[in-house]
């Protein structure tokens, strides 16, 4: 799933955040009427560059030696348990970072290099709040996410909100957690990045919900669903993208679209300067949404509709060899049982522009659907993953697919589908589980 920090000297660090995109899901609608136009003044204050608050090299670690590995039968699949919660994953150089919490409800950040000993990295440490000084008044859902940008890892925490840090009544604080050279792990508050999960004006917006992060190109792009709002007059969610740009001031994007159902993002991913989401509106959606942009600023919609009768659910999106893939299934109808999906990947050269393709059903179970999709390098593939693969599909140009691998009927999903290097990660409630190279 898109589903995603490196090591950085505070030499290196404006250069990892030369630009910082925050694209968002926004309710009520902003001062902005279409696509691609700027939003309303109050939210394009200008703030100062980043400075380095906090650094520190990976010393205060903890080693978690894994329960359990093992080896999956004929397939060389190893499937390992984790004594944390993981929420979020990302692979950054040769560690595999995840993010989760621990049993006392803890943020967790913690590596591996080899798929079965963590070393965690000591957040508190570093300076990330544990306890609030205010009230919290519209929590946020997902309070973390990992993602790798040119082969550096980011991270964002919403942490419990301190006086004077964010905007007044602010629900969390947003703190972004880099790694860069020489294992130093970074990690900044919203006075020295200018994230917050709040903008003031005569509409203010408030991020609910983290969702992914991408970015190529020394670009770092974070989706996130949230709210524009005016007291007793929030009703609907759109689409909304605020871009910061080293020096340069805030941009902020909405679409304003009229009342509906509410947006859910469902993945992202990045060719280049083209950066690209997708998502759904409601829980009986007919058609697949797309945003696309080269330039985090201005943005222009996209799609593809379900045939007629029939409703989307959408997992994931990739990028490689020229082409976005999304992966998910359809039903024939809203009013179909689960066990009437099928498997469908849509692909995109521009991510507006769509094509619909069904993949080759299981012929074992038809609840055995694809829940993330990865590119390594020289094809796609799409997996029903749990603690092992039930199936996996695989495509050289997200149009022409084969079905490689079919097992079981019925599986609980993962939470994550990531690359790491040459190989494919699917990570569950409390337990990793690693392809062999090449998938």
């Amino acid at each position: 799933m898109s589903s995603r920090v490196p090591h950085s000297t505070p030499s290196v660090l404006s250069g990892l955040l030369a630009t910082i995109s925050i694209a968002v899901a926004a309710c009520g609608g902003a001062d902005t009427a279409s696509l691609g136009t700027s939003g309303p003044d109050e939210s394009t204050a200008p703030h100062p560059p980043p400075t380095v608050t906090t650094t520190a090299v990976v010393s205060s670690t903890t080693t978690v030696a894994a329960a359990t590995t093992t080896t999956l039968p004929n397939e060389g699949w190893t499937t390992s348990q984790i004594d944390f919660q993981p929420a979020s994953a990302a692979a950054a150089g040769d560690r595999l970072w995840l993010a989760g919490r621990d049993e006392e409800n803890e943020f967790i950040l913690a590596f591996t290099l080899d798929g079965s000993t963590w070393e965690r990295v000591d957040l508190v440490g570093l300076g990330l709040p544990t306890e609030s000084t205010l009230p919290s008044a519209g929590a946020i859902r997902h309070q973390m996410v990992l993602g790798s940008v040119d082969d550096t890892l980011y991270g964002v925490f919403a942490a419990p909100p301190q006086q004077g840090v964010s905007s007044q009544g602010a629900g969390a604080d947003l703190w972004l957690v880099t790694s860069g050279v020489d294992g130093a792990i970074l990690l900044q508050g919203p006075d020295d990045t200018g994230i917050d999960q709040r903008l003031d004006g005569p509409k203010n917006f408030r991020i609910m919900d983290l969702g992914y992060i991408t970015g190529e190109n020394g670009r770092v792009h974070l989706f996130a669903n949230g709210q524009w709002w005016e007291p007793y007059r929030t009703d609907d969610s759109d689409f909304t993208a605020v871009s910061f740009f080293g020096s340069g001031p805030w941009t902020t994007f909405s679409e304003d679209q009229p009342p509906g159902p509410e947006l859910r993002l469902a993945g992202a991913a990045t060719l280049g300067d083209v950066v690209v989401a997708v998502g759904l509106r409601g829980n009986r959606q007919a058609q697949l949404l797309s945003w696309v942009s080269d330039d985090g600023v201005t943005w222009a919609r996209g799609g593809a509709d379900a045939p007629e009768g029939g409703w989307i659910q959408i997992e994931d999106l990739a990028a490689g060899g020229g082409r976005f893939v999304a992966v998910g299934s359809e039903r024939p109808n809203a009013d179909s049982t689960p066990s009437e999906g099928f498997a469908v990947a849509w692909w995109s050269e521009n991510g507006q522009e769509w094509n619909r393709v069904e993949l080759p059903p299981v012929p074992v179970g038809s609840l055995v659907l694809p829940n993330g999709v990865v590119w390594l390098g020289s094809r796609f593939i799409a997996l029903a993953g749990s603690q092992f693969p039930e199936a996996i599909w695989t495509s050289t140009d997200g149009a022409q697919w084969t079905l490689d691998k079919a097992d079981g009927e019925y599986f609980v999903p993962g939470r994550d589908v990531v690359k790491w290097g040459d190989r494919v990660v699917i990570v569950g409630v409390d337990w990793v589980t690693v392809s062999p190279p090449n998938g």
